[in-house]
This record gives structure tokens, sequence and C-alpha cells, in this order.
């Protein structure tokens, strides 16, 4: 998770971060006895993420500073909350499946040294943080930012020798990016004649004016509408041309019915995002069934379910506008704290696992007080966490109970099942008692 977070950072394509990261963390989880299956989804589900995380959000992030007019520090600060609870959410659930299946621990000697690792490539931190820096400090443009931030790559390579580049490496590297703009040149295009017949049609208003008409005033209905609407339109889209058609489409029906123009373009460019990882297209589980060797469709169902508390993110950023940093410390820090609790509430309602099985009431109690969570009131939030909590002191108290018993019941087999008569004891006999 870590990986493909790292690098979707400074990576356009969730396919390319299944990819890249993939070919180490599958068959890494793999050795420790997650099923392909289950290695692959948690692959993909944390590459679609990336694809949230700051500086570029897929490519995203300029287009949004364009259409909302505001600045790039802006747009950064509204995400950075729901990209960091998106990454606890997969955790939770990866950590809920690791404990259920009792997944053990890499040895010491597996795990690289961290000092040496740091050593080795801090030097390679250097460009995205500096791209940050420039974006985020000085008053360049876009194109001369990302002009800087190229430079300093160039420069950053020097530092080793195995990776330093010359004339020949330069080149090549010019040559590899022009084939990647002339892709991405062909998407904005391609978004740009669907711009014109949009506005020329107006197709876009219609859409908005029927979303609006099947919610007939009613929030909740019109995000479910928004956000499925949001992930068929950006099946097989890459994030940047998903986000510009839902912009146009889909963004005004929200607006219209009064939600925050920001907190309303980050909830479709959110689930332009997941749709990566929704069947049937999910490009990104095709490519990790590929390097897992599992079944691409059951990869891509199972990275549903890890991706499912994620997927309910966005609606509590619409009610609670304290995630997107709109509001006071205190309404922000709450409105985190409250999205940590129902984040883990939701986990052990879903995965049915909290310390041991939870079944019957005590998982739906878990799941009742993450809906409670979603809802930005005080008495609900209030509510939602003492519900998980009075869940958790049952479970663990069960928990230990069972422990003790076990400890207990293994004593008494020991002693008395197979006790020789000579000791005392009634031989075999009395494992019957």
């Amino acid at each position: 998770m870590v990986a493909s977070s790292f690098f979707g950072m400074v990576s356009g394509s969730a396919m390319a971060n299944v990819a890249g990261t993939g070919q180490f963390t599958i068959p890494l989880m793999k050795r420790t006895g997650f099923s392909p299956v289950y290695a692959g989804a948690v692959e993909t589900t944390a590459s679609a993420g990336g694809q949230i995380m700051p500086p570029i959000l897929g490519g995203a992030a300029f287009i949004m500073m364009e259409i909302l007019g505001i600045s790039y520090t802006a747009v950064m600060k509204h995400i950075v909350i729901i990209a960091v609870l998106f990454y606890l959410a997969i955790f939770v659930m990866v950590d809920i499946e690791a404990q259920r299946q009792r997944i053990r621990l890499l040895s010491r000697e597996e795990l690289p040294a961290l000092w040496g690792t740091l050593k080795e490539g801090w030097i390679f931190l250097f460009p995205p943080l500096f791209l940050m820096f420039l974006l985020t400090f000085t008053g360049f443009s876009v194109t001369l930012n990302g002009f800087y931030a190229t430079c300093s790559i160039v420069v950053v390579s020097w530092f080793r020798r195995e990776s330093r580049m010359g004339l020949k490496e330069i080149l090549l590297g010019f040559q590899e990016t022009c084939h990647t703009f002339g892709s991405i040149a062909a998407i904005l295009a391609a978004a740009g004649l669907l711009v014109g017949l949009v506005n020329m049609t107006g197709f876009g208003l219609m859409l908005s004016g029927t979303l609006v008409s099947l919610a007939q005033g009613n929030l909740f209905l019109l995000l479910v509408l928004t956000a499925a609407t949001s992930i068929i339109l950006g099946m097989g889209v890459p994030t940047s041309a998903a986000y510009i058609i839902l912009a146009i489409l889909v963004a005004p029906a929200l607006i219209q019915l009064g939600v925050n123009p920001v907190a309303a373009h980050l909830f479709i460019f959110y689930y332009a995002v997941m749709a990566v990882i929704t069947p049937p297209f999910a490009p990104d589980a095709f490519v990790a069934a590929g390097i897992s060797g599992a079944n691409a469709m059951a990869t891509a169902v199972q990275a549903c379910k890890i991706g499912l508390i994620g997927m309910l993110l966005p609606f509590a950023m619409i009610y609670s506008g304290a995630l997107i940093m709109v509001g006071s410390p205190l309404a922000i820090l709450g409105a985190v704290a409250g999205s940590v609790v129902g984040i883990l509430a939701l986990g052990a309602g879903v995965a049915g696992f909290l310390f041991h099985p939870l079944r019957g009431v005590r998982r739906l109690l878990c799941l009742v007080a993450a809906i409670a969570l979603i809802w930005p009131e005080l008495y609900s939030t209030l509510a939602g966490v003492l519900l998980y909590l009075g869940v958790c002191g049952l479970q663990n108290r069960q928990f230990h109970r069972d422990i003790a018993n076990k400890y207990v019941f293994r004593y008494v087999f020991r002693r008395y099942a197979f006790a020789p008569a000579a000791a005392g004891g009634q031989g075999v006999r009395d494992l019957n008692v």
C-alpha cells in the first residue's frame, strides 16, 4: 500500500502503478500466506488510490484548478484528508483479513534494512518534493514548474553512478515522453470535442436535470445516482479525461442541489477513479491478475470488497465539509476522529471479525455505528463511537474468556486424559468424562 501510494504521487496511470509495484508486492503477499486473488485485489485497490494522492491526482489536479478557479495549494488542502483516510480504510480491511487468516509476519532477515534503503534511494524523493514546492510556493506557470522538475530529475540522477543520465538517456527520455504525450493529446482532443458537442446540444444540462429529477430533491439519492453515473462514465477512460467528462455532465447536478462546488468535483473525481477497480471493466484487476496468476474477475470483485469502505468516504465528505478542511480546526479534528472510528467499525462489520469472529447482533451494531458516524451531527457521532466501543468491550471480554477456556481445557485434557494410572490418573478412560 505504501509503495502504491508513493508511486501514485508521480504517476498518472493506475495500471502503470499495478504493473510497477505489483511485480514485487503481489509475490510478497502470496509468500506470507494471502491467496493469489486477495494479493492481486490489494494491489489493485491500493494502485487506484494512488490516483487521489497529491501532488498530481493522476494528472487531474491542474485541470481541477482551472475549472474551479482555485489555487493548486487549495486543491491539495481539500483532498489530503480523504486520500489518507482511503489508505487507512484499505489497511484496516487487510489487517483484519490477516488476523482472521493468521498471516505470518516477515522475518527480520526478509526485511530490508531501513537505513540502508533510505541511504540508497532518498535522493529520488527530491524531484516530486521539488515539484510540490514549486507549485505551492512560487508563482510560476504549471508548464514552467514541470520544466524545472524535469531538469531536477537529470541533476538527481548524476548523484549515483548506476542511475547517471547521459545525452543518450536524456534523448531516450524525450522520445518516451513524446509517445506518452501523444496518447494524452489524443484523449484531450477527444474530450474537447465532447465538450463542444455537450455545449451545442445541451446534453449536459439535460443529464444534470434528469439526475435531479430522479432524486426528487433527496440529496442522498442524488449522491447514489451521481456515484453510479461517475463509475459508468469513468470506465475505460484515463483519470484526467474521465474527470473532464464528469465535471461537464454530472457535477452541475450536485451543485444545483446546494453541494459545495469543491466537494462536488472531488466526489465525481473520486468515483471516476474507483471505476478502474469496478467490474466488468476493471483494467487494474486484469493487470494484477496477470501477475498473481488469479482469475481477473474474481480479483476485481475482491478489490471492490477491500475498497468498499473507501467508496463510502465521499458521502461523508459531502455531509461534513470538515473532511475537505472547510471549517474550524476543532471541527476538522472531530470529523477526522469520527471518520477513523467509522472506518474501524465498518471494517469490523463488513469483514465480520473484531479480535475474533463477529456474528449476529454485534456485527449489525458495528454497521449501525459506522452509518451513524457518516452524519456530522454531534449526537450521531457520539452514539456511533459509544456503540462501537461497547462492541469492542464485549468482543475483547469474550476473546480473553475463550483464551482462558482454551488453556484450561488443554491443562485438564493433558492432566487427566493421558495421565498414567501409576501417577494417580485413570489413563485414557478419563477422556470420556
